[in-house]
């Protein structure tokens, strides 16, 4: 795993910042995560040396393959839901919990099934004009850029979750 983690940190075209992360996570031990939910702002997804990951959205026709993946919230107040429930293994890094390791399986991320926007609305009629957008803002895969998408689906035989909360 430790092999797989250092070629997937070559790879990556990744933000100083993740990347810094990442690095510090090559040498820390992963264990197994009973947790399998998680919720963050930013998602970045990185195939594995190998494979390509295999990307599916919700009402797009078409299936993708790309090394990389960022799912994110901007104008969205929400965080993203991010499942691994469907995955094979999770580990999580010892040195920074939002790093996971996941072999084989499929990962979902979308928004939120809820809102407490709610609350702090006086009428009822108000909700549906504010209340936010269920799935991600921005989905990019490599080089191509999606606005407002559908759940997104990723699988593959191995990859690097990073969550940005």
């Amino acid at each position: 795993m430790m092999q797989e983690l250092i070629e997937i940190a070559k790879q990556g075209q990744f933000d100083p910042e993740t990347a810094r992360r990442l690095a510090a996570c090559i040498d820390s031990e992963f264990k197994s995560s009973p947790i399998r939910y998680f919720g963050a702002r930013k998602v970045i997804i990185v195939a594995g040396a190998s494979e390509l990951l295999s990307i599916r959205i919700s009402g797009f026709g078409e299936s993708f393959k790309g090394r990389q993946l960022t799912c994110s919230n901007i104008d969205n107040p929400e965080n993203l839901e991010v499942s691994m429930a469907e995955s094979e293994m999770v580990f999580q890094s010892a040195k920074d919990p939002d790093v996971l390791y996941v072999k084989g399986g499929e990962t979902s991320i979308t928004g939120p099934k809820y809102s407490d926007i709610t609350k702090d609305l006086d009428t009822l009629a108000e909700v549906l004009k504010i209340l936010p957008r269920k799935d991600p803002d921005i989905v990019q895969i490599d080089n191509r850029i999606y606005r407002q998408t559908g759940t997104v689906y990723i699988s593959g035989p191995f990859y690097l979750v990073i969550l940005e909360r």
